[in-house]
């Protein structure tokens, strides 16, 4: 028995060293964050979300307790004395070693406190029984939660204009939220405010209350739990002086709501100047990734005035060691270093330049990691409503000698199951100065940040695998496959990540962006379900029936089914009820899936529901696959998907479909653009269209006060439209607003918003772009090539190139190898990362002339593989062009080296045959390589266009039909084989498509590695019909109401005998709609006449004569169309090839 403080035990000067030392080596915990809802019931269960991290020397677990707490200093229990804060529960961490995290979800019951504010708040290692390096950072207050019966309001976000005169109407945009508990409506006031406190009059109206100026006031609607509302406040600007001000909003201003949080109502926005005057800002700065010392640097600068009046302004580069860019105050010197400068044109209120400013650093104090930055107005010479909004840093550089490794794209499987060996994707590029190889590899995390370990520190994240690339040159890319094998992590989502130089062994202009986290992999034994697709129609009204198309894939690595469910939104956040709270999207209709395999999809047609549904405007489409989480998935957090847009409800909709134009003209020479419009509404009506050249795709109407930056060219109205119905205007115009130079062309619908629509944020589109001014204009057109070629070979390369200029002239022409689909000419000092095949000189091309040119070099790259035939025009900018930035092209990939290169050309089948019937395929296998050899070649059916052999560890998504070997293939000959197999549906009713892999091993060594695969014509397995519309005649011309007669041809595709309904349409497109009750009767198509078939059996076809009177609700070209099985009454082997477009008719009065 030992007594303790008795003895001859250690001294106290060596106890307290040996606690020295524990608290040197070993754990420390601490919670880095704590989140949780916004809102719960009295003694409602709550979900609290706690990250913990391991920031000691040792591993180890610990225990985690979350509190609901009236104050930011979260309190475990002392005992004997009484909890201050109430605990909600607990949970243990797993074995965490240093620098590791892990999020649990913590819940509890918000029993025994009453209705208020509280803070969510967690602890680790609460009893303190383990021990620790740090024992006092062991807590931390998370975010606010409003506990009882209540709403609670809050300002999510407030916009509005850059600027405004005094006087003018201005217009503020508010988004108002509730995240309580009970639905209620509130008042919502805007409010001008000098500073970021928005301050509403207290007591009510009372003058001198507040400093802030009321802009504006409305009222929301009723808002359930969660659900926003953006409002539209108008006010007049009738009191105010020039000056700066903060846009803000404030809900409940005056406390007549009873809230469970009251002191969160307002938010300052941005801010506005008000006045008469310019206002510059830098809105983009961009440059090159690096450059040796000395050299001349181009710097792009993009300078906008969201000021009241028109006015210019110089425009100063700099290089800088932070990110705050400070021009020079005279007498004092800057501490960031000129580059250049530029003088803006005169700018209108909106409008945007983009200047390249070139200079020499010629004072830069050494080699290092810089800002590119740029200041507009820089020694304040303007008067601007805003002067400390000028300067912006962008982009960073690497100036010196030297290289530097980024990695630019890490892609591997979406699962892997344990143990599993897979391979990642990792693309490396260097963008110093200089040539240089590394090391990369790759890992696993929990998390976006890639850790590489740092010894003698274990590693945070779990190392995969490591490669080493090649000599890169600057600018040059390199995609390594790195094989690696999942035997490490637990069962759960990860980031596959990468990290270049990952011991620092080489010398970079940049050290610190070395590192990528990439795609997400699911590791271990399970399903991940995952939506890719959401459609439906562009409007219903309400209550109308609507049929909604959800496409969800199985990316893990089990297979299972689950359950679907559309919703209606209003933002793209889609939200499945999670009960006790409900949702605050709109129940749209589900269905369940088939038990899908690891890698298959299914689309499913989910009808909607019988019932009102929301009010009248715009929603997103989305769905959500196990939406009350009863299966259990790799990935639990990618369920859902916003889709298309729907309008809900009674009105037009004019979308912009087309806008196109001449590639040129001269200053004040007359255009004519070509603009479509469509009516997806629900309702007729017509709508002015105009047309403007802008300087980018953002099409501005002007909209007094506010005056237009971009240039109108002219205008015209639409006919009448029916819902569905487009019409394509021809609009004359002018131009002869704007300065010489590259502009898009663009056109808006209710320009004015004279017109109620379903939706109001649909009605511009950015076209074409046009060059105003004397200049010719080069582009290339197509560039082609051999599909192969030995190392060093002479090779000759076809290239077109065409001037769609204003006036005649001659350029360069460069060829080039690339890697990638960006092609990179020289421009000394820099050296292009493309490998140059040889150029030539165009003939003398006068406006719209093109010349096809042959090009020969010897193909030299550093590796064999595969690279991209790629040329440009004036590679070194020698011609004054129009349009300046649309001299490249990638044309057709070669794969260079001595090796074969397998591809399938064709692959053929029957239309339809018996489950586990024997059918015979055709495949065509072609050598586009450099050297004989001879592969295999394997059949599939597949429930979609992306064909995959069967991997060696898990099972395909496709299903195997059959093989079969090539014989030995010479470079350019081809084989076609006939390839046999038992027909059987990978997915039941889904007609497969049939689908080739060449060398489905990967056991040849290929020039070109990933064009092994074809997706061929589509197979009904089964025992029913197919009824396909084969052709589809009529008169060209009919007049309104007079009977008119067509000619169809219907074939029986399948596999059994039936007959079936033919019906005869008249469409304003391709696209033929027979009615049903899930389609809105405005979008249905125009019944003609129908006719029933003879029973036909399988393979045999009938032409009918279809006869009916015209009805159509307006003039005009119209497609002949027919549906067989209109209404979906015969259940057919594909239900989705019924329609085909016919010929046109027109229909005169």
């Amino acid at each position: 028995m030992t007594a303790v403080g008795c003895g001859t035990g250690a001294s106290p000067e060596s106890s307290l060293a040996t606690q020295q030392q524990a608290l040197e080596e070993g754990p420390d915990f601490v919670v880095s964050a704590v989140t949780g809802p916004t809102s719960a019931p009295l003694g409602q269960s709550i979900s609290a979300s706690v990250t913990v991290c391991n920031q000691g020397t040792q591993s180890d677990s610990t225990w985690v307790e979350v509190f609901l707490s009236t104050d930011t200093v979260i309190s475990p229990p002392v005992p004997p004395a009484p909890p201050t804060d109430l605990l909600l529960g607990g949970s243990h961490t797993d074995y965490l070693v240093p620098g590791q995290c892990q999020t649990l979800s913590i819940s509890g019951t918000s029993w025994g406190i009453s209705q208020g504010a509280y803070y969510l708040g967690a602890v680790a290692d609460p009893q303190n029984s383990r021990f620790e390096r740090i024992e006092n950072n062991n807590s931390l207050a998370g975010s606010r939660i409003g506990i009882g019966n209540g709403a609670d309001f809050v300002v999510s976000a407030v916009n509005g204009p850059s600027s405004a005169q005094p006087g003018q109407t201005l217009t503020t945009s508010v988004t108002v939220c509730n995240q309580g508990t009970q639905s209620d409506s509130t008042r919502v006031e805007a409010f001008l405010s000098t500073d970021a406190i928005i301050s509403p009059p207290w007591p009510p109206g009372a003058p001198g209350s507040s400093t802030d100026l009321l802009v504006g006031s409305a009222h929301t609607d009723s808002l359930m739990p969660g659900q926003c509302q953006t409002l539209s406040l108008r006010g007049s600007l009738w009191n105010l002086p020039q000056g700066v001000f903060y846009l803000g909003a404030v809900v409940d201003p005056y406390g007549d709501r009873t809230e469970l949080i009251e002191d969160n109502n307002s938010l300052a926005g941005s801010r506005i100047g008000i006045g008469n005057g310019a206002d510059f800002v830098v809105s983009a700065v961009t440059g090159p990734k690096s450059a040796q010392l000395g050299q001349t640097l181009t710097t792009s600068v993009t300078v906008c005035n969201q000021g009241t009046q028109s006015d210019s302004t110089r425009v100063e580069a700099f290089l800088s060691t932070d990110a705050i860019i400070s021009p020079p105050v005279p007498p004092s010197p800057s501490a960031d270093i000129p580059i250049g400068d530029a003088h803006t044109d005169d700018l209108h209120p909106g409008q945007c330049q983009t200047l390249s400013i070139m200079g020499s650093p010629w004072n830069l104090p050494s080699s290092g990691v810089y800002y590119l930055g740029a200041v507009a107005d820089p020694h304040n010479e303007r008067l601007e409503l805003i002067d400390d909004n000028n300067s912006l840093a962008g982009s960073r550089i690497g100036i010196g000698n030297g290289a530097d490794f980024v990695v630019s794209a890490v892609t591997g499987p979406k699962s892997a199951q344990r143990n599993q060996p897979f391979t990642t994707s990792v693309t490396v590029c260097n963008q110093g100065t200089q040539s240089d190889s590394t090391r990369v590899e790759t890992f696993l995390s929990t998390d976006a940040l890639i850790s590489p370990p740092v010894p003698p520190g274990p590693p945070t994240d779990i190392p995969l695998g490591s490669a080493y690339t090649d000599y890169l040159f600057p600018g040059q890319c390199q995609t390594l496959s790195i094989p690696s094998s999942s035997w490490g992590p637990p069962q759960g989502a990860y980031y596959l990540g990468a990290v270049v130089d990952p011991q620092n062994d080489r010398t970079e202009l940049i050290e610190d962006n070395n590192s990528l986290a990439g795609s997400r992999i699911g590791i271990g034994e399970g399903a991940d379900f995952v939506v890719t697709a959401v459609t439906g129609p562009a409007s219903t009204q309400q209550g109308q029936p609507i049929t909604t198309s959800v496409t969800v894939c199985n990316q893990g690595t089990q297979s299972n089914s689950t359950w679907v469910e559309v919703f209606l939104s209003a933002d793209t956040v889609i939200a499945p009820p999670v009960p006790p709270m409900f949702s605050t999207d709109f129940p749209f209709g589900g269905a369940p899936t088939d038990p899908l395999f690891p890698g298959q999809c299914q689309t499913l047609s989910i009808p909607s529901p019988s019932w009102g549904g929301p009010s009248q405007g715009a929603y997103y489409l989305g769905a959500v696959v196990d939406p009350q989480n009863d299966r259990t998935e790799l990935i639990e957090d990618n369920n859902s998907l916003a889709g298309s847009r729907i309008g809900i409800g009674n009105g037009a909709d004019f979308v912009v479909t087309a806008v196109t134009g001449p590639k040129s003209t001269q200053q004040g020479q007359p255009i004519t653009t070509s603009v479509t419009v469509c009516n997806q509404g629900t309702q007729s009506d017509s709508t002015w269209v105009e047309v403007f050249l802008s300087a980018d795709t953002v099409i501005t109407p002007a909209q007094p006060p506010v005056i237009t930056p971009d240039f109108p060219l002219g205008g015209t109205s639409t006919d009448f439209l029916a819902p569905g119905q487009c019409q394509t205007l021809s609009i004359p115009s002018s131009s002869w607003g704007p300065p010489q130079g590259a502009y898009y062309l663009g056109a808006v619908v209710d320009p004015q918003n004279d017109r109620t629509e379903l939706i109001e944020d649909n009605n511009s589109l950015a076209g074409s772009r046009i060059g105003i001014g004397n200049g010719a204009d080069f582009i290339v057109t197509a560039v082609t090539g051999p599909k192969s070629t030995q190392q060093g070979q002479p090779i000759t390369t076809s290239v077109t190139v065409c001037n769609q200029g204003t006036q005649s002239d001659s350029t360069w022409v460069e060829v080039f190898l690339s890697a990638d689909t960006v092609i990179t000419p020289a421009q000394p000092p820099v050296v292009t990362p493309d490998f140059p095949l040889g150029g030539t000189s165009t003939d003398f091309l006068a406006p719209g002339q093109c010349q096809t040119l042959s090009v020969s070099g010897p193909a030299w790259s550093p590796t064999p593989g595969a690279y991209y035939l790629g040329a440009v025009v004036d590679p070194q900018n020698d011609w004054p062009e129009l349009i300046k930035d649309n001299n490249t092209l990638v044309g057709s990939r070669i794969g260079i080296g001595s090796r074969a290169d397998f591809l399938v050309t064709a692959i053929t089948g029957p239309k339809s045959a018996q489950e586990g019937q024997s059918i015979t395929t055709s495949v065509t296998v072609c050598n586009q390589g450099t050297q004989g050899d001879s592969t295999q070649v394997e059949v599939v059916l597949s429930a979609d266009t992306l064909i995959s052999a069967s991997p060696p560890y898990a099972p395909s998504a496709d299903f195997p039909l059959g093989s079969a070997s090539t014989n030995f293939l010479a470079p350019g000959q081809c084989q076609t084989l006939s390839v046999s197999g038992a027909a059987w549906s990978p997915s039941p009713g889904v007609a497969p498509y049939l689908g080739a892999v060449v060398d489905p091993e990967d056991d040849r060594l290929e020039l070109i590695e990933d064009n092994n695969t074809l997706a061929g014509s589509r197979i009904g397995i089964g025992s029913r019909p197919d009824f396909v519309v084969s052709t589809v005649t009529g008169p060209a011309s009919a007049s309104q109401s007079k009977s008119i007669t067509a000619s169809v041809t219907v074939c029986n595709q399948g596999t059994q005998r039936n007959s079936t309904q033919v019906d005869v349409f008249l469409s304003s497109d391709k696209i033929i709609t027979p009615p049903s009750p899930a389609t809105s009767p405005m979008l249905r198509d125009h019944f003609v006449g129908g006719v029933n078939t003879a029973t036909l059996g399988p393979g045999q076809c009938q032409t009918l004569s279809v006869q009916g009177p015209v009805s159509v609700p307006s003039v005009g070209a119209y497609y002949w169309g027919a549906v067989a099985d209109p209404q979906n009454y015969q259940p057919e082997l594909m239900e989705d090839n019924n329609a085909k477009a016919g010929s046109r008719i027109s229909i005169t009065p």
